[in-house]
């Protein structure tokens, strides 16, 4: 049944590996993979943190013409980019076979599975019943699988949501070098504006604003995995030791971690098998190089300097060096060995957390007083206003005197002594 199938997030970094380690949890049998889509972003608006189902028309064109999820991109043109409308005018939708160890995308559902998830997001009343919908309709035609794997690179913004939504959901984070991850980053958007000319060309973001960007998303990982809210690990380490860095992940999921198991799944979704080139070989692909180290000769050694300078700390924190040689993923749920900006964030956090917690509390005695003295009100009024024109009339009075007589020094002090 549809609804036994486990959830699970991989919700960051940003070109950091999110679209490889999905296609490597895809490749195990007891797993259903899912092309990207933010979920969360789909459903719902976030104000203040808070999730607000979004108007009709704009989940349904997030679900599905503006998903990557939904559409496909041939040499011919884009498909599967109008779906709405068929599904408006009630026209059919064709499918494609699924090929079980490959993420799944809305072609492979079958008609009636994608019927029932637009009707679904359609009458939907609150974010949750559009994303339950959804994970209804990607665990359609489950056979050995127990789990479905969701991915959105920028869900590490979405912790807090994900976790009132589905609290026993695992998350898992995947990161890399910065350096690197700010150059694979700037190659994908020129890929996108290329790719994507009909849906607006993307502004094209610096280098620097790119490593800005994965240092602010580090922090949010770092104050992650302190919680022990994410599983966390290196794009290098599964570069380097593939089965030494995916046992360990499949055995904390409670999925098979056969080394027979894990031989096969790196045969379905190493690099090689995934693009046809060798790692390192360059390619206009969202798998480009698959290089680690590339920033070395990318940077010059003041570029390098200053790369570190933005974002050594956040870089020590994973274990990277500032002349790239990797070091132990350190225990992050240990606090001593993080650097202190961490420690002011994690603090500055906690104290926000208790001025909200007061400041509510602050709030039911303010609406307490209110209910008690709401027949006084009236008078308050009044009195407020007497106070206030006599107040008025003073300063006025004062200000008559002290333009009269120049020398007298105290008009300031007693304007002072007024408004006291």
């Amino acid at each position: 049944m549809t609804g036994q199938l486990q959830p699970v997030f991989i919700v960051g970094q940003y070109k950091c590996g999110t679209s490889w380690l999905l296609q490597i949890l895809s490749a195990h049998p007891n797993v259903v993979g899912v092309e990207e889509i933010d979920i969360v972003s789909a459903a719902c608006y976030v104000k203040s943190g808070v999730a607000v189902l979004a108007p009709t028309a704009e989940r349904l064109n997030r679900f599905f013409d503006k998903s990557m999820w939904c559409n496909a991109y041939t040499p011919s043109g884009w498909e599967y980019a109008d779906v709405v409308a068929r599904f408006q005018r009630g026209e059919p939708i064709p499918t494609r076979p699924w090929h079980r160890n490959q993420p799944r995308k809305f072609m492979h559902l079958s008609a009636e599975a994608a019927r029932a998830l637009y009707e679904k997001v359609v009458a939907a009343t609150a974010p949750e019943q559009a994303m339950n919908a959804f994970l209804q309709a990607v665990s359609t035609d489950a056979d050995k699988e127990t789990h479905v794997v969701l991915k959105s690179a920028a869900q590490i913004s979405r912790l807090e949501i994900l976790r009132a939504w589905q609290p026993s959901a695992k998350k898992i984070i995947i990161t890399r070098d910065g350096r690197d991850a700010a150059i694979s980053a700037a190659h994908f958007e020129e890929l996108m504006r290329e790719f994507k000319p009909t849906r607006g060309s993307p502004p094209v973001a610096s280098y620097w604003e790119l490593l800005r960007t994965w240092a602010n998303q580090a922090d949010k990982a770092i104050a992650a995995a302190v919680r022990g809210q994410v599983y966390l690990l290196r794009y290098e380490d599964l570069t380097n030791d593939f089965v030494a860095t995916v046992q360990p992940l499949l055995s904390w999921l409670g999925l098979a971690e056969s080394k027979s198991l894990i031989d096969d799944i790196q045969g379905h979704s190493s690099f090689e098998a995934l693009t046809g080139r060798a790692r390192g070989t360059e390619a206009k692909n969202v798998m480009r190089k698959g290089a680690v180290g590339e920033w070395r000769l990318a940077l010059s050694a003041d570029e390098q300097e200053r790369a570190w300078r933005m974002a050594g700390e956040q870089l020590r924190a994973f274990g990277y060096t500032r002349d790239g040689t990797l070091e132990r993923l350190p225990e992050l749920w240990n606090l001593d060995e993080q650097p202190y900006r961490l420690q002011r964030a994690l603090k500055l956090e906690q104290d926000v957390a208790a001025l909200r917690t007061r400041l509510q509390e602050f709030k039911a005695q303010i609406r307490e007083k209110r209910a008690r003295s709401r027949w006084t009100t009236p008078f308050q009024l009044l009195r407020h206003a007497a106070r206030k024109l006599t107040k008025n009339f003073t300063r006025v009075l004062v200000s008559i005197i002290a333009m009269a007589v120049p020398t007298c020094s105290d008009g300031l002090c007693m304007g002072i002594w007024i408004d006291g």
